[in-house]
């Protein structure tokens, strides 16, 4: 009886043994791998930088990676932009008193201007609203501008005007510091 309570010692040794060995359930894996799944598929993904909707070239837009050269028809053109802000244009009206002839202006919310001439695209005027795809915008400091190819920076009746690249503005002062304050492209309504 001796050898048999020994060998059933031994047994139950053994499968304690095992049981403590280091070896996980399969079962409480399963459990865990599972938790841990459902909770990465609540997590929501992690966000896409988006393209900005609009940007500023000198020879036109691009909407959302979509060219749009001057020259575009005027609705075509107020659509896409509408689509592409969000929302209708909060501003419309001609400019008859331009240099250059009379331009028709569609404006949203005082910060971006395109403007028509003859029913076709022929300008914009930005406020501060958009950016060029280098990051120029009104803001900008002059170091920037000073940075563009073929950049002409000189005293005009606007104030300290600059052009480059299809692009023109203006800058608050002559100080190296200077920011730009009025940023365009094409055919605008401003007055020398």
């Amino acid at each position: 009886m001796r050898n048999s309570y020994r060998l059933a010692l031994s047994g139950l040794v053994l499968l304690l043994a095992a049981c403590g060995s280091g070896e996980t359930d399969n079962g409480n894996d399963v459990a865990a791998a599972a938790a841990n799944d459902a909770a990465s598929a609540t997590r929501p993904p992690a966000p896409v930088p988006a393209k900005p909707a609009v940007v500023l070239e000198g020879d036109g837009l691009q909407l959302g990676g979509r060219r749009l050269a001057f020259g575009a028809t005027q609705d075509a053109v107020v659509k896409d932009l509408a689509a592409a802000i969000g929302k209708p244009a909060t501003e419309e009206g001609n400019q008859e008193e331009c240099g250059g002839g009379p331009l028709y202006s569609v404006g949203w919310d005082g910060k971006f201007y395109a403007l028509f001439e003859e029913g076709k695209f022929a300008g914009w005027e930005d406020r501060g609203r958009f950016q060029t795809q280098t990051g120029l915008r009104v803001g900008s400091p002059r170091q920037q501008v000073a940075s563009l190819t073929g950049v002409s920076i000189e005293e005009s009746t606007l104030g300290i005007e600059f052009s480059a690249g299809g692009f023109g503005g203006v800058l608050e002062s002559k100080a190296p510091d200077a920011k730009v304050t009025d940023f365009w492209a094409g055919t605008t309504c401003v007055f020398r």
